[in-house]
């Protein structure tokens, strides 16, 4: 219509398609008469500006369009109407004339006024649609025409380069398909006549689909691996492949593949050459000849590419909307990082919270009721202290619907509430209003701000990465998210051939072990190795293709050689014209014994949801529409089911995909090491390469020290496994093919374990002691020892034992070297060989440790957090230091008196009058003569049922009373108060003023020790509370080869006579000498190994060899990630015929049950994970029933252990008097009853405002 794209004033209904110009008439005068031409009176109308029509031109014109019926006749329909306003966007106007797209043109009769409004007047200017790519240039190509003469083929209508060669592949008698290497997938865009006759696929079933469609279960995955490497790299290859017919008939096929450059080095096109097999010898000399006159470049000019990148084209304006809209839906991405965190926010933003509370009020009723509990809370604590009782009063009945004790217990139990409140809040409801339409409007409010401008980010992207304008603003959003999300993230771009990462997360980083430039510009594949699973590399294969949601569990491998298990989630991106443009990768690490898999797997749930599908862009297409093809069982299943299939290790695939052999994985392994070789100047090892000399093996490309080394390993054909002396437990990291085939055990059910488990009931003790003094001491060894195979076969191994240091000293592996003993002597030369050759060291850099100390790094604010915490716990730990002394505390602390009575009345009724009495007793001692008098005569009434005459009488009888009871509820009541929940408002009370800082107490540790930061606040908290603990305390460091003593208090010291620097940093097996008992130490080494309670007892040994029996219990202790991080050791001396015993025991009982399993840390998980596996039996028996079972000797061990002989452990106490002489000698001894520096009352453990619990002065050291 008249008007033009642009609006401006035009004719109405002017001839041709877009009236009086692509641009429009002037708008401020009115438009001429429409001339004849090819799109409204010309190519673009009047001309790029309004030039004048002939004067003779009617106002009913004929004009001759290009689009008029093929070149037919439009005719415009009324006279030029008078001037318009300029719109920002003209309407079409009038119709067209009868042509190609319609009987009456593109128009087709829609008419209208010249330059009447637009789609937007007077705002926002849409794009300019981009123009299709160029014609191609008609050029001679020679290489086409020396294939036509060569194989006397008739010469291809002259045209496009695609075209001519087409016409004379036509021609040929041998099968030719074409794929295109620049669009996604790289699927066939031409196949001959030849190819459809020998494969029965007519050509529209090829086209648009890559080769592999031919493959089946018996094509050969070497020869896929050959083509695939090629294709790749651009390099011709000839292949025998098996491969299948449209009706299932299996074939040989000899296929050459060969790239095709245009002139601007672009790699455009792959030519396949085909060939029956069976008939391969009677056509080879045709074969070859058509080989080598295929051509391999072509004129850019003369193929334009389908697809051009000026189709990707917008403004800065687009880009800053589409920022605008991503940085709104990913905010929700940010909010999902901690949504206890994101509702803490929410709680300070009115508007927002308001919100929250509507949606809850019509989704979900009773959280609605939990949030205004909240809100009301929050209200209440902003209240000045006066007001606050009242409040807090009405508060109680409103929600609680019944009468609070007094006002205190009131606002404990609301704020009690609260917490609970928020915490289910954050975890069920909030994610749901977050991913709700009613959450939309608070997501655009709050990030008005940050809309603005779009901030690039292509620092954080692949430097050879140039970001598509028609999608910079929503990557740019995204990846400003992602990049510090604690979640494996990263992007392939899948519009590029082998859909390179373009983006990766520093926590990618972190798990594979991968430098940033080392995997940017890779496609992820490098991860796969050789026990990478063909069945889960099918299941990405189809999902990608089909352009679905994948979940997999897939065996992948870190940057040091490490398999890690991968929970992998691919969710593809399209844009909004349906183009495929890139696929959002999300792994999730599997760790044996997660304790936190199910909170870890619903958090993955909730950010898979958050993921884009979808982005908007104001482009044209950019590449072909892609139907996505999900499964009628995909659809159905929920994201959480689908999660949980892949973790079961479901591999289900909906298409006919070829399960390649495993052994291919390898090479991408292999293949990025040497990328990275180059990228990050990886070096050989010179050690690493003298053995391969030596040995004649092939060299280790540049990577890391153990990688080298497997790989040289893996062609020896003498057993090696490999050791990881800085992880704990020492678990075997490595074995080679010929260790699984001497001892029957796979390599996963090697790895991971300690190498003990090959012993047995009759593996020498001799041979053990040999072997654990070596590794110990990093000596070299060879012995021979009878272990067991996987089939329970005994038989005699020789071993040799090999230690591996780094440059800074550190002593890193042993390399255990393992052969028949039957065949040693026809083997024993060969095994010298490769022992000699072994390395003793690598250069530290070349070989990063599994867990790295930054892991453990937390900020002093989280220490401070932790500190306070577990102030608060082991607040409970010095109380049960003297029940009674804490009870007549209690007594004197109204707050915690009434909170004790509160819960006797509901738990124990009897208790709660025998507490009255004791309160009540005791007021009587302030009282005067005359009202003492009289109380005492009314409570003997009251409470004893005597109605006695004496004052002093009644006094008499209600002290005795009142002793006897408080003995009962300091032995019995009180200690079951401490534990309940009941008691945490009073230990939060009481321990406020002492949790502000932080109280370092370095002095009391091991003087070699660093205290990781994740660990600080709970560890000083705990030892300045045992170190005056009286009784025996030990902690030991579990991620420390060897689990050192890093801490052991007073009464440790007093008990083995031991001063505390001839301890520190010791194993405490050095308590064992020549009459400790076997069994015994069997029971410590079964339990420390399965991370349970340990109740047992042993003969111990003090410092001046005197014997004593120790009846020793261990709490293991994990973080909260579930890493084995400390043992706490507690020692109680056995004396014969000791009155107290039952006391003490009843005592310890209470102890080890104040003693914490678990500990919470804000940091990442700085070691492997590790249940406690704790057997059934051990579940149902009580703390009370496993000490009587120690002290009668049991000695119960619930796993295949070896039950070493008892005359080795002389060594220990031996060995451990010798570095005492050291110690002493250096003049580092210290005794126990050295003075230990001491912090003022009040200022460290349990003070509260008054100076410790209650204004008690049981205070911990600070050191």
């Amino acid at each position: 219509g008249g008007g033009g794209m642009f609006g401006g004033a035009g004719p109405a209904a002017t001839t041709g398609m877009m009236g009086g110009g692509m641009l429009g008439g002037a708008a401020a005068s009115p438009a001429p008469a429409p001339a004849a031409g090819g799109i409204g009176g010309g190519l673009f109308g009047g001309g790029m500006a309004p030039f004048p029509a002939p004067a003779a031109a009617p106002a009913a014109s004929a004009g001759f369009g290009n689009m008029g019926g093929g070149f037919g006749l439009g005719v415009s329909a009324a006279p030029p109407a008078p001037p318009a306003p300029a719109p920002a966007f003209g309407g079409m106007g009038g119709g067209g004339g009868g042509g190609l797209f319609a009987n009456k043109g593109l128009g087709g009769g829609l008419g209208g006024p010249g330059g009447a409004p637009g789609l937007a007047p007077g705002g926002f200017k849409p794009q300019m649609m981009a123009a299709p790519p160029p014609p191609a240039k008609i050029v001679k190509d020679e290489q086409l025409a020396k294939f036509a003469s060569k194989l006397k083929l008739n010469n291809p209508t002259p045209g496009a380069w695609m075209s001519m060669f087409q016409q004379l592949c036509d021609q040929l008698q041998t099968a030719v398909v074409i794929s295109d290497m620049k669009m996604p997938g790289i699927p066939v865009v031409y196949a001959n006549p030849a190819a459809c006759a020998l494969t029965g696929y007519p050509a529209d079933q090829m086209i648009n689909r890559n080769c592999r469609f031919l493959q089946g279960r018996r094509t050969e995955g070497a020869a896929v691996r050959q083509m695939t490497n090629a294709i790749r790299n651009a390099k011709g290859v000839t292949v025998k492949v098996t491969n299948y017919k449209k009706d299932g008939t299996e074939f040989g096929l000899i296929l050459s593949l060969n790239p095709v450059h245009d002139s601007t080095g672009e790699y455009r096109y792959s030519i396949g050459l085909q060939a029956d097999a069976a008939k391969f010898k009677s056509e080879s000399a045709t074969f070859e000849k058509i080989k080598a006159l295929l051509p391999t470049t072509f004129e850019a000019a003369a193929q334009p590419k389908k697809f051009d990148d000026s189709l990707k084209k917008v403004d800065m304006e687009a880009q800053r909307k589409q920022w605008a809209s991503s940085i709104q839906k990913f905010t929700r991405l940010v909010w999902s990082m901690d949504w206890e965190l994101t509702l803490k926010q929410f709680m300070g933003h009115k508007q927002t919270l308001q919100a929250f509370y509507e949606f809850l009020k019509k989704a979900a009723p009773n959280e609605a009721l939990q949030l205004e509990l909240c809100m009301k809370a929050g209200e209440l604590e902003k209240l000045p202290p006066s007001d606050q009782d009242g409040a807090a009063l009405e508060m109680y009945r409103a929600f609680m619907g019944s009468d609070p004790a007094d006002p205190t217990a009131a606002f404990e139990m609301i704020m009690e509430q609260k917490k609970q409140a928020l915490n289910v809040i954050a975890i069920e409801a909030l994610p749901k209003f977050v991913q709700s339409k009613a959450c939309v409007p608070v997501v655009e409010k709050m990030t008005a701000a940050a809309q603005n401008k779009m901030m690039k980010s292509d620092d954080l992207l692949w430097s050879e990465y140039q970001v598509p304008e028609d999608v910079a603003g929503w990557l740019y959003a995204f990846i400003s998210v992602a990049m510090t999300y604690p979640a494996c993230i990263v992007i392939s771009d899948m519009t590029i051939p082998g859909n390179p990462m373009c983006f990766v997360n520093t926590e990618f980083c972190r798990i594979t072990g991968y430098d940033l430039r080392e995997v940017q510009g890779r496609n992820c594949r490098f991860l796969q190795g050789p026990r990478t699973e063909p069945a889960s590399v099918a299941v990405i294969q189809d999902t990608l293709r089909r352009g679905v949601d994948c979940h997999v569990k897939i065996t992948n491998y870190r940057k040091n050689g490490e398999n890690f298990q991968n929970l992998l989630t691919m969710r593809p991106v399209h844009d909004s014209n349906g183009v495929y443009r890139y696929c959002i990768g999300v792994q999730f690490e599997i760790t044996p014994n997660d304790p936190k898999l199910k909170s870890r797997l619903a958090k993955l749930d909730k950010l898979i949801q958050l993921l884009p599908k979808t982005f908007d862009v104001s482009s044209r297409a950019v590449g072909q529409k892609f139907t996505v093809e999900e499964a009628d069982a995909e659809k159905k299943a929920s994201t959480e089911e689908k999660l949980m299939n892949a973790l079961e290790g479901a591999t289900e695939v909906y298409t006919e995909e070829k399960l390649e052999d495993g052994d291919h994985y390898a090479d991408h392994y292999a293949d990025h090491l040497a990328h990275c070789a180059k990228v990050s100047g990886l070096k050989t090892d010179e050690q690493l390469e003298a053995m391969a000399k030596k040995l004649s093996l092939k060299a280790s490309p540049p990577g890391p020290w153990l990688a080298m080394f497997t790989q040289l390993a893996d062609q020896i054909d003498t057993a090696i496994v490999v050791t990881d002396m800085k992880t704990p437990g020492l678990p075997v990291t490595y074995v080679n093919k010929a260790c699984v085939k001497l001892t029957g055990f796979t390599e996963s059910e090697f790895v991971g374990r300690n190498c003990r488990f090959l012993q047995g009931r009759r593996t020498e003790g001799a041979a053990v002691r040999a072997m654990t003094s070596a590794i110990r001491k990093a000596d070299e060894l060879l012995v021979k020892v009878t272990n067991y195979r996987k089939d329970k076969s005994e038989f005699a191994l020789m071993l040799a034992l090999h230690p591996v240091h780094d440059s800074t000293g550190e002593y890193r592996y042993v390399i255990g070297l393992q052969c028949d003993a039957t065949k040693w002597s026809a083997e024993q030369a060969n095994f010298e060989k490769i022992r000699k050759c072994l390395p003793s060291h690598f250069e530290a850099a070349a070989q990063a440790t599994k867990f790295d100390e930054t892991l453990s790094k937390v900020d002093i604010e989280a220490q401070r957090k932790q500190w306070a915490a577990s102030l608060q716990k082991f607040t409970r730990l010095v109380w049960s230091m003297e029940w009674e002394t804490t009870l007549d505390q209690f007594m004197n602390e109204p707050m915690a008196a009434e909170a004790f009575y509160n819960y006797l009345k509901k738990s124990s009724p009897n208790e709660a009058l025998q507490l009255e009495l004791c309160m009540r007793t005791r007021v009587l001692e302030s009282m005067g003569p005359d009202e003492k008098a009289n109380g005492a005569l009314q409570l003997c009434a009251q409470y004893l049922g005597i109605q006695a005459n004496d004052p002093n009488a009644a006094f008499s009888a209600l002290t005795a009373q009142y002793q006897q009871a408080l003995s009962v509820l300091a032995m019995e009541s009180l200690p079951k108060f401490v534990q309940s929940k009941a008691c945490l408002p009073i230990v939060e009370q009481l321990t406020a003023g002492s949790t502000d800082n932080i109280q370092r107490a370095d002095g009391l540790l091991w003087s070699d020790y660093k205290v990781p930061d994740d660990v600080a606040g709970w560890l000083y908290s705990f030892v300045s509370v045992a170190m005056t603990y009286p009784a025996c305390i030990v902690i030991s460091d579990m991620a420390i080869p060897g689990n050192p003593m890093c801490f052991v208090n007073h009464e440790f010291c007093r008990i083995t006579g031991y001063d505390l620097r001839e301890v520190h940093g010791r194993n405490c097996r050095f308590l064992q000498g020549p009459k400790t008992e076997p069994a015994s130490v069997a029971v410590i080494q079964d339990t420390l190994r399965r991370g349970v309670d340990c109740h047992v007892k042993i003969t111990n040994y003090r410092k001046n060899g005197e014997l004593f029996q120790n009846l020793l219990t261990m709490r293991p202790v994990h973080d909260s990630n579930g890493v084995y991080r400390y043992c706490i050791g507690v020692q109680f001396e056995v004396t014969p015929n000791d009155p107290k015993l039952k006391n003490r025991l009843a005592k310890l009982d209470k102890l080890i049950q104040l003693l914490p399993k678990t500990f919470e840390v804000s940091s990442q998980a700085v070691g492997m994970t590790h249940k406690r596996d704790e057997v059934a039996q051990e579940q149902t028996m009580s703390i009370e029933e496993k000490i009587q079972n120690a002290l009668q000797g049991a000695t119960d061990v619930y796993t295949d252990e070896k039950l070493e002989d008892g005359d080795y452990y002389a060594d220990h106490y031996k060995d451990h008097l010798e570095h005492c002489a050291k110690v002493a000698q250096a003049g580092h001894a210290l005794s126990y009853a050295a003075p230990v520096k001491m912090p003022d009352a009040g200022k460290v453990g349990v003070g509260g405002k008054k100076g410790g619990a209650f204004g008690a002065t049981r205070v911990a050291p600070k050191g």
